[in-house]
């Protein structure tokens, strides 16, 4: 079953990536852009991972403090590398700032799809392994749906709020307007810090009501992200 899996994470990313490209006109280069900067951020991202993040305890008393630094250096290594890249593109419109975003949730969503675990070998691996042990206990109805579409939906969300955060460095890069940015740094120590770094690590997504109410704060926080991008754009007449 695990092709199908792949092929249901892959084909709305597909199928946004033509619509770009046919019924708006964007080039692929802004979907190569997004991908390039996610690669660039994603490398810096594990050097200070590596370097600082998982050299500090893992205490519950420091665990708070800990996740908002891992999502704070998430932030500022894929966001860097995205403002890095905007200095090469000549005035990008709004449905390229999307593809932008696209680009980036595609290849996540491609290594998701993947025999590779991006985990392997950090201290998320175990917490990990713990929730898919549950999800495979589950009985057939609801082990079907975390195991095929909450997937789905989170590489979903999470193109959104690559989309909605993009935009607002970009926002930020134009006007030189530091709250844009600001409010998508906010988005990575949320999502990729005190939130979902937290959550994992301390092994609570294994109850799935915690996973539950875990995917209801991404979906807002996915739709803050893209309203605000909207709000930014319009106002800023990027």
């Amino acid at each position: 079953m695990t092709k199908y899996l792949n092929t249901l994470i892959l084909l709305p990313f597909a199928a946004a990536i033509f619509w770009l490209h046919g019924a708006k006109g964007v080039s692929f280069d802004y979907f190569i852009y997004g991908s390039g900067s996610w690669g660039i951020g994603c490398i810096l991202k594990i050097v200070l991972y590596q370097a600082v993040v998982r050299r500090i305890r893992h205490t519950d008393k420091n665990i708070l403090r800990v996740s908002a630094l891992n999502g704070f250096f998430s932030g500022v290594s894929e966001l860097g590398a995205a403002l890095a890249i905007f200095a090469f593109i000549p005035a990008p419109s709004f449905w390229d700032i999307v593809a932008f975003g696209v680009g980036i949730g595609a290849i996540e969503a491609f290594l998701v799809a993947t025999p590779s675990n991006p985990l392997k070998g950090t201290g998320l691996e175990k917490p990990a392994a713990e929730i898919e042990a549950v999800i495979a206990a589950l009985p057939k109805g609801p082990r079907f749906v975390y195991t095929y579409l909450t997937p789905l939906l989170e590489r979903l969300l999470a193109a959104v709020i690559h989309i909605g955060t993009r935009g607002l460095a970009y926002a930020t890069y134009r006007t030189a307007n530091p709250v844009p940015i600001v409010l998508a740094l906010l988005a990575f120590v949320l999502a990729d810090g005190v939130v979902g770094y937290r959550l994992l690590q301390q092994g609570r997504l294994k109850d799935l009501r915690v996973l539950g109410r875990f995917y209801l704060f991404f979906f807002i926080l996915a739709a803050a992200c893209l309203a605000a991008f909207f709000l930014f754009w319009t106002v800023s007449a990027l």
